[in-house]
């Protein structure tokens, strides 16, 4: 019970103050985790007893006993503990069930926008991205999912902001099939984030992004290799480098730039197969 709410330190252990300390904490729980269905069958049943609990020596000696059995011994040490085990791990899973929805909201966000991690640095750079670009894309949806990301923090009411404007509902009406769209939503408003970065330069704004592609025609395969993808500005210095570490390689020993342009390609070559790929 006070791990699961810190701010009770639960002075009083009397059955009905546990009891009503675990009502208090379910009663807390987001809208989203009593409506959805994406649960263990055990969290059900716990989400089940919870909303129909009246009284808390009913629900402490009866009702969460029965999850782990029915007419189940509790004055048995060893099936108490048992008990209390299975009891922990349903509500334990009603409490973390909409925290860890909303890291996997942010972190398909984070993937798809190229940043890569949630640190304060890489989310300071897509915050100044978003400012690039701001009410350029023409478009009302990404314009304002744009600037959200400009004072994107990676809390969960920011994630919320996304998730809301994603879904076109407030958190608390969220159900599953919202969430479903949603998640497929934010992908798709990442992807014009970023298009909308390669046309920065079209109104005067500096490029925070670059987009190339490599086309490679290699004997015995069918078909050339093609290859496109987005370099971003805070990537460029480590371009860079490797750029002058592979001229310092070839230093003066390529004598026809013909060789120097080939070995690059055999070499973008390996980088452009299906194995390379997934590395």
């Amino acid at each position: 019970m006070r791990r699961l709410d810190p701010s009770n330190p639960l002075k009083e252990l009397a059955p009905i103050d546990i009891g009503r300390g675990l009502v208090a904490v379910f009663d807390r729980l987001p809208e989203w985790t009593k409506r959805t269905n994406r649960l263990s069958a055990l969290a059900v049943k716990a989400r089940t007893i919870f909303k129909h609990a009246s009284d808390p020596n009913q629900l402490l000696f009866n009702d969460l006993p029965s999850l782990y059995s029915d007419d189940v011994d509790i004055q048995e040490p060893d099936v108490a503990r048992e008990v209390t085990r299975v009891i922990d791990s349903a509500l334990t899973e009603l409490v973390e069930a909409y925290p860890k929805m909303l890291q996997r909201m942010a972190s398909l966000l984070l993937t798809e926008l190229d940043v890569p991690n949630d640190s304060s640095q890489a989310l300071k750079e897509l915050n100044g991205r978003a400012s690039n670009i701001k009410q350029m894309s023409g478009d009302f949806r990404v314009n304002a999912f744009i600037g959200r990301m400009t004072i994107f923090d990676g809390s969960d009411a920011a994630v919320e902001g996304v998730g809301s404007l994603a879904s076109n509902k407030p958190p608390r009406d969220w159900v599953d099939a919202d969430l479903d769209g949603a998640f497929i939503e934010i992908a798709s408003l990442a992807q014009q984030f970023v298009r909308t970065e390669t046309y920065a330069h079209v109104q005067g704004r500096s490029d925070k992004r670059r987009s190339l592609a490599v086309i490679l025609s290699k004997e015995g395969r069918a078909k050339p290799l093609h290859i496109e993808f987005q370099i971003a500005e805070s990537d460029q210095k480590e371009v860079d480098q490797l750029v002058t570490r592979l001229k310092e390689a070839a230093g003066s020993k390529v004598t026809k730039k013909e060789i120097l342009l080939a070995a690059l390609a055999e070499l973008s070559g390996e980088y452009m197969s299906e194995e390379g790929s997934h590395e």
